[in-house]
């Protein structure tokens, strides 16, 4: 683990997931995430210790495990205070949330309660409001960037034009892995890179993607990925069909084999946020046929 210089006084540590360090004062950081357990919580001390940089605060981007799983570990080693996004901290204060909302608001199987969809608990100090633009420490005032589509109240930040921009943007090797990457919401995810690609920041740090000075044409294949996957839903509904079909079809479309339960749930949200879409759009509509809910593009395809 490293700390590579993007400008003066602002790092980033690559990373599975890339994390953004800032300075505030000549001996105290910002750390942005903090991957998905202790044992990164624990690399990042020791870098932080061996540069002499004392960590202060950590801004949580989103609630997903793998950004806020080093949280406890560095919280209790150090006192940093954690500041999150409203609605993300309550996830990250308590964490069962992320397995009972992915298994539709059910007590969730024991199968999905593991460090990949649970961070250990960690208190937030203070919640990001939605109406606020910035976060002002000692001396660094960060500029907060509402990203949300991937997780419903995701956050970027911005300092010194360089633009930490979470799971807004995947590299093209993670969309090619993953075919149906995982998001909540389609509208906002391609408003959000529409966003990015309307910016002129002179540097970004995704999370999951290279961080660059030139980020438009990753920019552009997330989208064409969301809507090669948005046509295919559509064209596959030309017969009625249940969620469970449409995920099957989907994922043999792709060659996806599901082999894991984690990988079945994190497939069938973005299925449905597709289906979400396509209905709020008044492309497909639905109907009860038989005690199933029929997902279809045309009514007189459906036979009750």
């Amino acid at each position: 683990m490293e700390l590579r210089e993007i400008t003066e006084n602002v790092w980033y540590i690559p990373n599975v997931v890339n994390l953004g360090i800032i300075r505030d004062t000549d001996a105290s950081v910002i750390l942005i995430d903090t991957g998905i357990d202790s044992g990164v919580g624990k690399k990042i001390k020791k870098l932080l210790d061996q540069e002499n940089l004392h960590l202060k605060y950590i801004i949580n981007t989103h609630s997903h495990a793998d950004h806020c799983g080093g949280n406890k570990y560095l919280q209790e080693s150090t006192g940093a205070q954690i500041f999150a996004p409203e609605v993300e901290e309550a996830i990250i204060q308590h964490p069962y949330m992320e397995p009972w909302y992915l298994f539709s608001g059910a007590a969730p199987i024991k199968d999905l309660q593991n460090k990949f969809l649970m961070a250990k608990s960690s208190s937030v100090d203070q919640v990001i409001k939605n109406k606020d633009k910035t976060l002002q420490f000692e001396e660094a005032e960060l500029n907060i960037l509402s990203l949300p589509g991937h997780a419903l109240n995701q956050i970027g930040i911005e300092y010194k034009s360089v633009c930490f921009c979470a799971d807004s943007i995947f590299s093209e090797e993670v969309l090619a892995k993953h075919k149906v990457p995982f998001f909540i919401d389609i509208e906002k995810s391609l408003e959000t890179l529409n966003y990015l690609l309307s910016t002129n920041f002179s540097f970004y740090v995704p999370a999951h993607a290279t961080p660059s000075s030139k980020i438009s044409n990753v920019i552009q294949e997330n989208i064409k990925c969301l809507k090669t996957v948005e046509n295919l839903i559509y064209e596959t509904l030309t017969k009625p069909k249940t969620t469970e079909q449409l995920l099957r079809d989907v994922a043999n479309h792709f060659g996806i084999l599901l082999t894991r339960v984690n990988q079945y749930f994190l497939l069938k949200t973005p299925i449905q946020a597709y289906l979400s879409y396509l209905r709020n759009q008044n492309k497909i509509d639905i109907n009860l046929s038989s005690n199933e809910l029929l997902w279809y593009r045309d009514a007189k395809e459906i036979k009750n």
